[in-house]
């Protein structure tokens, strides 16, 4: 094991992240912020670039990766896609004349509240699997560890994450459902925050929220539409062979 440790930032296109931004410069309500029209139109399939980045004069250097989760795959067919044909026409013409608040007001309060959290978890597997793929490859590197992963609120990106590195290393879907229901209470000292800020920008209460049956219902998703878990990173192109890497990195066996 070297030296290094890892910290692994899942963002949308955003302020997201930056030091000094609001809560609600944060997942989901930043989804919209750097869409441009053309964006909302099909294009050939690109993969996001990795950005590593090493930090030097600290103790433990520090290896940087930065992965725009909710990239324009996500943006085009899980949010736009979503809206009806009056949405579609709105949202295009608040992004043109630069009126994004109302834009994510719009898609806030008649697009994604209305499709909730967790229909929003099944189409971040459906439509983030390029994504996913290289935040997963970043495990499959001893010299990376030990790996920190951070969202903004730390249970939608990074329960998706820490969910599918949890069933790679062999834990049952009760321990993975009641790992993110755990979240619930490390929220509980800003979820006042949260609430304020999700409802300025026209989502519903449950975005602040991990509530078990969110994961139980993404597993049940992956069960259905996919077979498992293993079959579901198999078709994103993390195969049992990389699989297998991370077991061995971590130390534990598949049962």
């Amino acid at each position: 094991m070297s030296g290094f440790s890892c910290c692994l930032t899942l963002f949308a296109y955003s302020q997201e992240g930056h030091s000094g931004a609001a809560i609600d410069k944060s997942f989901p309500t930043t989804v919209l912020e750097e869409i441009k029209p053309a964006n909302l139109l099909p294009t050939p399939a690109k993969d996001d670039e990795i950005v590593h980045r090493v930090k030097q004069g600290s103790l433990v250097p520090r290896k940087k990766y930065r992965i725009a989760f909710t990239g324009k795959n996500f943006e085009r067919y899980g949010i736009f896609m979503s809206c009806t044909l009056r949405q579609k026409f709105m949202l295009v013409m608040y992004l043109l004349f630069c009126q994004r608040h109302r834009a994510a007001m719009l898609v806030g309060r008649e697009v994604l509240s209305p499709m909730g959290i967790a229909n929003m978890y099944k189409k971040l597997v459906t439509y983030c699997q390029a994504e996913l793929l290289q935040t997963l490859l970043i495990f499959t590197n001893a010299d990376n560890y030990p790996i920190h992963v951070h969202c903004t609120q730390g249970k939608d990106r990074t329960g998706l994450v820490s969910c599918l590195l949890l069933s790679i290393a062999g834990a049952p879907d009760e321990v993975i459902i009641r790992d993110y229901a755990r979240t619930q209470a490390g929220l509980a000292p800003i979820r006042n925050e949260m609430l304020h800020d999700l409802r300025k920008v026209g989502l519903s209460d449950e975005f602040a929220d991990a509530p078990p049956q969110n994961m139980r219902g993404l597993l049940g998703y992956i069960s259905a539409t996919y077979g498992s878990i293993d079959s579901y990173l198999d078709h994103i192109g993390f195969d049992e062979g990389r699989r297998e890497q991370v077991r061995r990195i971590i130390g534990t066996e598949r049962v």
